[in-house]
């Protein structure tokens, strides 16, 4: 008689949590037998809005500039003043996107926590005004967790630019792995990574 097996869920894609720069980006918040909370340093955010913030108002300026010339103009000259209304337009478009972006990342703040007695690691994202992003990882899908040097993008990924870190990885069956935290060196990274292991009962050399 064949003995069935049942198949492991499925490990789900990282969503939350992947906030990658040469500064640990979480703190031991809480530490406890039974729980573990890592918190972020909003602070670290801040210079990356700041620059988006700035770039809000120089495309805001123009787009000013541009919108208002194509209201004097538009019963003189008709294109001119099309062509200058639409370049405020895109421009405008510039200046609010670029400004949402500054205003969010000056309010977002993420959490990582250990529920011991749960058995699941929950990764949460705040942003002022919205409910929580919430992403769950049961223990049994974690195996190990590992320091590891690799070339990653720094936070904002989508500016492409790139560095040597040493990144705080679990790793998860079906060859899978989601990111913790990074630094310019694996010492900084320690006492978050013997954290986790501790409460995610993992030995040390995993």
């Amino acid at each position: 008689m064949s003995e069935t097996v049942a198949a492991a869920p499925p490990v789900k894609r990282q969503r939350l949590g992947r906030r990658l720069g040469a500064e640990p980006y979480y703190r031991i918040a809480e530490h406890t037998p039974q729980r573990l909370t890592l918190d972020s340093r909003p602070e670290l955010n801040w210079p990356v809005a700041r620059n988006f913030l700035f770039l809000s108002v120089l495309f805001g300026l123009p787009a000013l500039v541009a919108l208002c010339g194509g209201i004097i103009l538009v019963g003189q000259v008709g294109l001119p003043a099309m062509l200058l209304v639409i370049l405020g337009l895109l421009l405008g478009s510039l200046a609010l996107i670029t400004n949402t972006m500054g205003r969010a990342l000056r309010r977002i703040r993420n959490q990582i926590v250990v529920d011991g007695e749960a058995r699941k690691l929950v990764y949460r994202q705040y942003l002022a005004g919205r409910p929580a992003k919430t992403q769950t990882l049961p223990f049994e899908q974690i195996l190990g967790l590992q320091i590891v040097e690799r070339e990653a993008k720094l936070f904002p990924a989508f500016l492409g630019r790139t560095r040597q870190l040493q990144i705080i990885e679990l790793c998860l069956a079906g060859n899978a792995g989601w990111l913790v935290d990074s630094a310019a060196t694996a010492e900084a990274l320690r006492p978050t990574a013997e954290a986790l292991r501790g409460a995610l009962g993992l030995q040390a050399d995993t």
